[in-house]
C-alpha cells in the first residue's frame, strides 16, 4: 500500500473519531450522560488518541520509534480512558488508597500527556511539570524557605491522575464542557464562510474612514465577540 493511500486512510480515521467525539460531546453536553469525571475521562481519552495519530508518520517504519510511541500511545489512552470509566465508583470509594494497577494507569496517564504534550507545543509544559513532580518528591531535601514534608510518589500519582484531579482536574473540565464547544462552533463558522463574513462586514463599513485600517480591526472582533 502506497505513503498516500495510507495517509488518505488515516485522514479518514482521524475524520470519523473527530465526528464521534463532535457528536458525543453534543449529546453529552445536552443530556449530560455521564458523571462530570467521567465525561473528563472520555473527552481526553479522544484528545489523546487524536493527537497520537496526528503524529504518525508513513513515510518511516510501522516499527520506528516515534511511530512506535505514537501507536503504544494510542492504546494506553484508550485502555486507561476505559479503565477509569469502568472503574470510576470503585475509585471514587477508594480514593486515597490506591492499588496496583491504579498506580500503573496513573503513571502511564501522567507519562503519556507529558509525551503528548512535548510533541505537540515543546518542551516548556513538560519541563515544567516534571518541574513540579520534581519538587513534590524531593522538596523535603531542600533548605530554608524551600523545604517541606515530602510527597509519597503514590500520592503524587494519585493527585495528578487517580484522584480525579491533577490532569483531570478544573482545566480539563473547562476544556470538556466550555473550551471544546467553542472550537466546534468556530470550525463551523470557519468552514462555512462566517468569519470571512464578518471581516467583510467591518470592511464595508470602515472603509470611508481614515482609521479603516484599525476599525476593521476593532469592528471584526466587536462581531466575533457577539457570539
Amino acid at each position: 500500500m502506497g505513503i498516500q493511500k495510507k495517509q488518505r486512510m488515516m485522514k479518514n480515521v482521524l475524520m470519523t473519531i473527530g465526528m464521534l467525539a463532535a457528536i458525543y460531546q453534543l449529546i453529552q453536553t445536552k443530556f449530560v450522560i455521564f458523571p462530570t469525571d467521567m465525561h473528563k475521562s472520555i473527552h481526553l481519552t479522544f484528545c489523546m488518541v487524536i493527537v497520537f495519530l496526528l503524529h504518525v508518520d508513513f513515510e518511516k517504519k510501522w516499527h520506528h520509534y516515534n511511530n512506535l510511541v505514537s501507536i503504544i500511545g494510542v492504546v494506553a489512552s484508550i485502555v486507561a480512558g476505559v479503565y477509569i470509566h469502568i472503574n470510576y465508583y470503585t475509585l471514587v470509594n477508594r480514593m486515597g488508597s490506591l492499588n496496583t494497577m491504579d498506580l500503573i494507569i496513573g503513571i502511564t496517564v501522567i507519562a503519556f500527556c507529558l509525551y503528548a504534550s512535548w510533541r505537540d507545543w515543546g518542551w516548556t509544559i513538560p519541563v515544567i511539570v516534571l518541574a513540579g513532580i520534581s519538587y513534590a518528591l524531593f522538596g523535603q531535601y531542600l533548605p530554608g524557605s524551600w523545604f517541606h514534608a515530602g510527597v509519597s510518589f503514590k500520592r503524587m500519582v494519585g493527585s495528578a491522575s487517580m484522584y480525579m484531579s491533577g490532569i483531570y482536574g478544573s482545566l480539563l473540565r473547562i476544556s470538556a464542557q466550555e473550551v471544546v464547544m467553542f472550537i466546534m462552533f468556530g470550525s463551523v463558522l470557519e468552514a462555512s464562510g462566517g468569519g470571512e463574513l464578518f471581516i467583510s462586514m467591518a470592511k464595508l463599513v470602515s472603509r470611508h474612514l481614515r482609521s479603516g485600517v484599525a476599525q476593521v480591526a476593532v469592528i471584526g472582533s466587536a462581531l466575533f465577540g457577539t457570539i
